[in-house]
């Protein structure tokens, strides 16, 4: 018997050791083909991607998208889906120099988006900007010169649509509109510049975005896999057979040796073995009394359960020891010494642990005895209490449904933001709120996203019991189980009806406010230049009639039209200063301080003597005319508040601070006290009389808010007497130095 006994086990190790390697094998396959399918669906997803992200980007040059939410979100999904093809790639069928390729394609077309929403944006604005300025324009200059100017716009508006047929001749146009001894004529000509600047920017860019082959390079990358996973599918296949034919071989002989060995004793042994191991293994404290009450076979457990050496041997001993130590939650019934099962639920009074005991007479008299330890039950019983009544008395419906989305719980919240009953929901599904409001495509984004073994979030428009439609912010998790299947999935429901009405409301509101501006602002001033102009009328055509008081009060009226009209102009740029910005642009602030100045030259008359000096300005992104307006009424208030008899002067220094820069404009004039510093920021601040100084006090409200509109902010310095520092903190643009 010895003879066969090693060869035998030797035939037992081979077989076992090819068993495992074809255990091994089969998983392996079977995860590679689970990557691949994951790969594939990735490869898929991605072309979708970018195809979605190549339409999105198409319209928002065609000013169709009203945000640029989805453009973000597909941005992360590329990246996303890139991180997870690289992590797939374990086995290297893919070139990483093609993955590289493709992410840096993928970086080149975000990039390029990037540059087309900032360009598009301010094409935008400035397209409706110019229609108004020139129709102001128009209706005070002649007729010819008013007809060339709307001709201009026609022709820019037409390039903005791609014929740039005419963009030679336009800019001719623009030209003799920058050198027009109108200031309003050469602020219109600025725009139309800078507008048909940034539409060839943005030709550039699109041609440049859809030049770059990222597509073919995914193509060119699926295929290599593709290619690669065929040649390792065919040697697994190959080394599969090959093993089965061993595992065959190895069986038959280790069959026939098993057969050789097969004796009663052997069988004996074999079963008590199987059957003291079988009691070793149980997680449960085990011990077996015979007809006279010894210990005959235990386990560990039972060991452990008094902490004894050695063990208790006796059953009568046993109770009178748990007896003793523990104490019974629920009494028996049942004497012990009966025939029948007996059970008692203890809890150990020093280790603080609760057993459930359970005894059982043996058809030979003895007493079998199990010990369940169940104080992690009772511990998650507690857990599962506190929970069940936080999910009971939460304000949020919670909905758990299985995997077909077969409600199965509701808490009281669901039932009372939607009027039925726990019976009238039960067994359905949530298709019973469905209201035939919202977009098929939502629900099939959802249940891909669920699918895919991911939390959904989003906004549903539902329907209650009584047909009452409201809103509710929705949160869906699919729970898996340890095979990673779903098995049910759990929806936390929020009523946000409320919220989407207050902000219905407050976008009405602002509108209205926008529009009330805007009307108010451009009906008033038409009636206060009649006011002047008749005023200035009557001094000239009836000087020699009026008398000193009559002229005295024609100078009042003119004085009060001309605050009038300057409070109108305040306030409405007061108002444009803080507009919600679409998109930043790269901005020179050199020639935003360049266009400022001109323009202050031209309106306010700025003496030869004013001397003006400025560092070299940074680039920031922001809104170029935003940045013009700050520089320009930093540089009024400085003309404006000069100290008699000193020739102004006016000095931009630049420094770089933490993450911007911060530019000072420092002047030479009356200077401001410092207790009032912190209040000419508001808006209708005045600290001289009107007839000294005229102006709106809205200078440095609208400095202020167009800062803070940048991320950035503002305050003074002053030395009265000796002049004033505006310090002005931008951040930074980090792809731009000076």
């Amino acid at each position: 018997m010895k003879t066969l006994l090693r060869p035998a086990t030797l035939v037992l190790a081979a077989a076992a050791a090819v068993g495992a390697v074809m255990v091994f094998f089969a998983a392996r396959n079977n995860v590679d083909s689970v990557r691949h399918a994951e790969l594939l669906a990735t490869f898929n997803n991605q072309s979708h991607i970018e195809a979605s992200f190549d339409r999105d980007l198409l319209q928002v040059v065609a000013g169709l998208l009203p945000h640029y939410d989805t453009m973000l979100a597909y941005s992360r999904d590329l990246q996303s889906g890139l991180d997870d093809i690289e992590r797939l790639n374990l086995n290297a069928d893919i070139p990483l120099d093609r993955l590289e390729q493709y992410r840096r394609q993928i970086d080149s077309k975000i990039q390029a988006a990037e540059q087309i929403k900032a360009v598009s944006a301010f094409v935008r604005r400035e397209i409706s900007y110019l229609p108004f300025a020139v129709t102001a324009f128009a209706e005070q200059a002649d007729a010819q010169l008013g007809r060339r100017v709307q001709a201009a716009l026609i022709a820019l508006d037409t390039e903005s649509r791609g014929d740039s047929s005419q963009s030679a001749g336009l800019l001719v146009e623009i030209d003799r509109f920058a050198n027009h001894p109108s200031a309003e004529l050469r602020s219109i000509a600025l725009h139309m510049r800078t507008l048909s600047e940034q539409l060839e920017v943005l030709r550039g860019a699109i041609d440049t975005y859809f030049a770059i082959p990222s597509q073919a390079t995914m193509e060119l990358a699926r295929a290599d896999y593709m290619k690669a996973f065929a040649v390792r599918q065919e040697r697994t296949t190959l080394l599969s057979r090959v093993l089965q034919g061993s595992t065959l071989v190895l069986f038959a002989a280790l069959g026939w040796a098993v057969h050789r060995q097969a004796q009663a004793h052997a069988e004996a042994e074999l079963a008590r073995a199987q059957l003291v191991d079988a009691v070793n293994s149980l997680s449960e404290g085990f011990a077996l009394f015979d007809d006279k009450q010894r210990l005959v076979l235990s386990n560990q457990g039972y060991d452990r359960l008094l902490a004894d050496t050695p063990p208790i041997a006796e059953f009568n001993l046993l109770m009178r020891r748990l007896a003793e130590r523990m104490e019974a939650v629920n009494r028996p019934v049942i004497p012990p010494d009966s025939d029948h099962a007996h059970e008692l639920l203890l809890r150990d009074r020093q280790t603080l642990r609760w057993y459930l005991f359970r005894s059982r007479h043996t058809s030979a008299g003895g007493v079998v005895c199990l010990f369940t330890d169940l104080t992690e039950d009772k511990h998650n019983e507690i857990e599962l209490r506190k929970l069940t009544a936080a999910v009971e008395q939460s304000p949020v419906a919670v909905v758990i449904t299985d995997s077909e989305a077969i409600i199965e719980y509701v808490n009281p919240a669901f039932l009372n933001l939607t009027g039925y009953a726990l019976l009238e929901v039960q067994g359905q599904t949530p298709r019973l709120l469905k209201s035939g409001e919202v977009d098929p495509a939502t629900y099939r984004e959802m249940w891909k996203t669920l699918t895919s073994g991911l939390t959904w979030r989003g906004e549903l428009i539902n329907r209650k019991k009584n047909g009452d439609l409201f809103w509710d912010s929705t949160v869906i998790s699919p729970v898996r189980d340890h095979a990673g299947r779903t098995t049910h999935y759990i929806a936390l429901k929020e009523d946000v009806t409320q919220q989407k009405r207050n902000a219905d409301l407050l976008l009405d509101a602002n509108a209205d406010i926008e529009r009330m501006l805007f009307a108010t602002s451009h009906d008033l001033q038409e009636p206060l230049r009649s006011l002047q102009i008749y005023c200035q009328k009557l001094e000239r055509d009836m000087a020699g009639e009026l008398g000193e008081a009559a002229r005295e009060c024609m100078h009042f009226i003119a004085d009060g039209a001309r605050q009038i009209s300057l409070l109108v102009s305040g306030l409405s740029a007061y108002s444009r200063s803080g507009r919600p910005m679409a998109a930043f642009v790269p901005v020179d602030c050199a020639k935003a301080a360049e266009a400022a100045w001109s323009e202050c030259k031209h309106t306010m008359g700025a003496p030869e003597t004013l001397g003006i000096h400025w560092d070299a300005l940074p680039r920031v992104n922001g809104d170029p005319v935003l940045l013009v307006m700050l520089f320009q009424n930093i540089f009024a208030n400085a003309i404006k508040f000069a100290r008699p008899g000193v020739p102004p002067k006016i000095t931009v220094h630049t420094e770089r601070d933490g993450a911007g820069w911060r530019i000072d404009v420092i002047d030479n004039g009356i200077g401001i006290e410092s207790d009032y510093l912190d209040k000419v920021t508001k808006p209708f601040s005045r600290l001289h009389p009107r007839a000294q100084y005229p102006g709106a006090g809205m200078g440095l409200a609208s400095c202020d808010k167009i800062v803070k509109a940048h991320g950035g902010r503002l305050w003074l310095d002053s030395d009265p007497g000796q002049g004033t520092i505006v310090h002005v903190w931008l951040p930074a643009d980090p792809a731009a130095d000076i």
